[in-house]
């Protein structure tokens, strides 16, 4: 067999060879169409020597062929520490037809740090290869060798790596003395491995060729690249020995990871016992810890080695006040267990853009973020604990609606956060507007944005500003005609569910618009809808709705009496998949009275559909610019 796997490996260097060669007229149509880049070839190969132990190589021909490969292509960064290290790294430019332009030196290779603007301790640094230049197309090739003093995590090969690239051959190889062999799943595409064994070693290798581009379209679902997820199965870090061949050996490896850190100092219980005392339910009293928390602590991030993935004891976070993810999270579940209250430290993906679904059957380390959930008979509470500002339970976009790994005295568990049903994620506006016979409004107005709504452009952190910034995020974000901003209040209310309520109050004389002898008024003044997709008549993928809505207003004017409408449109109705839409005006006594509903679904909807999508979105953007005409009485 293994004889079998040596004329493999002649026979795939020769073929190689062919492709180092290719240059830019060699891509085929299908691939180079709506490719910003092709990768004419993109070899990896990682080497597992010791349970602690790893190389990974990799040689890559990137063919650049506009300004957007320019800048995501011919730009390569390696990030290493002390637990991984760069040992080779070479960037060689060429133009269009294969002819070497240059090769950059090791002094032209940058080397920075890679450390945030809120980290105290990190030791991350980036070794930096530039190619760009400003005519294409031109082909780059980058070559290099990382070392990893350890497995706990394995980099993935992606085969395509984004959207708008295309592959001309990726080839991926994974070579473990077999006691330690990696794990992996292949993705979005046809597994085409290979796996060869002799007597102490196993080899797996992939091979794909002629991948086209995914071209970006609106609400393509995330995760549809195909890559080649890879997890460890046994290894070793540092001093510490792990099995990540099940969610819940991975529990167990975090456990090993926090064991001995639960110093909490025996005056910071006792003033939990006594801030406590006066509540008697479970949320009562995390409410309480949690809000101590956020007046005592603040986040900073801990990158130092094994850091990176273990918390710091509780007895440095009580005693400096600051602490990553890691240690907050865990501080916050000591601070729990001195008044009686369980809870999990939490391990998940965070991010607005949501997170890739954890498969039951393969456990992996694809997480960034550590929170921590609370049971509470059924009601289950989730805390971020890095944040002075954030509500208590508040998941929100940045960790809700997702697959997390709970890490429990019986090892890992799969659980999910909180979903915000568009019913919940509300926008609520109520108006009303005096208008003289001048045509000047003054206007008093009342919005309020709950659920993730509480969140819409940053609101949420509006009550913490000066005066300025929130004149001006009121001036940005209400596009009333000629608005003339007189008085406003913002109150914060930090409930499971949040909300903020914006009033404020304002003149204008540029609600109307006279043309000849009618005076118009576009009635929705506050929450128009302008979204519509583009059209796409080669769709490939469904429409993903990451997050559904309800927006409700109710807007009155109190119009002068020198006017009247010169007629009513009739009452608009739209109903779809996608959600409904209903508005309607009323006029009696002078009061015009407008009424808006829209709901939005989240959801997976079948590409076919699509265009029935674009046509709801254009009906609701058509009825929002609706517009009411008012004549002189005679």
């Amino acid at each position: 067999m293994m004889k079998h796997h040596l004329l493999s490996l002649l026979l795939s260097g020769q073929f190689l060879i062919g492709f180092c060669q290719l240059t830019v007229n060699d891509i085929p149509a299908g691939i180079m169409n709506g490719a910003d880049a092709v990768l004419l070839f993109d070899e990896g190969e990682f080497t597992v020597t010791e349970d602690d132990h790893a190389f990974f190589k990799v040689k890559q021909r990137i063919a650049i062929l506009n300004g957007e490969g320019r800048n995501r292509f011919a730009v390569k960064a390696l990030g290493y520490d002390k637990l991984v290290k760069v040992k080779s790294f070479k960037a060689e430019l060429f133009d269009q037809f294969g002819k070497s332009i240059k090769q950059l030196k090791k002094s032209e290779i940058q080397d920075v740090s890679a450390i945030s603007g809120f980290s105290i301790y990190e030791d991350n640094r980036l070794k930096v290869a530039d190619l760009r230049q400003a005519e294409y197309p031109f082909i780059v090739e980058f070559e290099f060798e990382l070392e990893y003093k350890y497995l706990y995590h394995i980099p993935n090969w992606r085969l395509l790596p984004g959207d708008e690239v295309g592959v001309m051959k990726s080839t991926f190889r994974i070579t473990s003395p077999k006691e330690y062999e990696p794990r992996y799943k292949v993705m979005n595409i046809e597994d085409r491995s290979e796996r060869s064994e002799n007597d102490e070693q196993v080899v797996i290798d992939f091979a794909y060729e002629n991948l086209e581009p995914i071209i970006s379209e609106p609400h393509k679902p995330k995760n549809v690249h195909p890559e080649i997820v890879c997890s460890p199965s046994k290894f070793r870090f540092e001093d510490y020995e792990g099995d990540l061949s099940t969610w819940e050996s991975f529990g167990h490896f975090q456990n090993s990871l926090n064991n001995g850190l639960d110093n909490l100092p025996l005056a910071t219980a006792r003033k939990m016992k006594e801030l406590t005392k006066p509540y008697i339910t479970t949320e009562d009293k995390a409410r309480a810890i949690y809000n101590y928390l956020q007046e005592n602590t603040r986040y900073v991030s801990i990158q130092l080695g094994i850091g990176g993935w273990q918390p710091f004891s509780n007895s440095i976070v009580d005693e400096y006040g600051y602490g990553d993810c890691k240690a907050l999270s865990f501080y916050t579940q000591s601070l729990l267990k001195s008044v009686g209250i369980e809870s999990h430290y939490t391990i998940v993906y965070s991010g607005s853009g949501g997170a890739p679904e954890l498969d039951p059957n393969f456990s992996n380390t694809q997480f960034n973020h550590v929170i921590l959930c609370v049971p509470n008979k059924g009601d289950t509470l989730w805390l971020e604990c890095t944040s002075q500002t954030n509500p208590f339970g508040y998941a929100g976009r940045f960790t809700g609606n997702r697959d997390v790994l709970l890490v429990t005295e019986d090892g890992g568990k799969l659980a999910r956060t909180p979903y915000y049903a568009p019913e919940v994620n509300t926008q609520t506006t109520t108006a009303q507007i005096e208008v003289d016979a001048n045509f000047n409004s003054s206007a008093n107005v009342s919005i309020s944005y709950a659920g993730l709504q509480y969140e819409n452009g940053g609101i949420n952190y509006l009550s913490n500003k000066g005066d300025d910034e929130q004149v001006n995020w009121i001036q940005r974000k209400i596009t009333v005609p000629g608005l003339q901003l007189t008085d406003f209040n913002i109150e914060n209310n930090k409930e499971i569910i949040p909300s903020v309520n914006l009033d404020f109050e304002f003149n204008s004389s540029k609600l109307f618009n006279n043309v000849g002898s009618r005076y118009f008024i576009q009635p929705n003044l506050f929450t128009k809808e302008t979204y519509v997709p583009d059209r796409d008549n080669s769709r490939k993928y469904d429409i993903s709705i990451n997050m559904g809505y309800v927006d409700m207003d109710t807007i009155t004017f109190n119009i002068p009496e020198l006017l009247r409408p010169e007629f009513l449109p009739e009452p608009t109705t739209i109903e779809s998949e996608f959600g409904t839409y209903t508005s309607s005006l009323t006029y009696e006594n002078g009061i015009l009275t407008y009424i808006r509903k829209v709901m939005i679904k989240d959801g997976t909807f079948d590409k076919g559909k699509y265009e029935a999508f674009r046509n709801f979105r254009k009906s609701i953007v058509r009825a929002d610019k609706q517009k009411i005409a008012f004549i002189k009485r005679t």
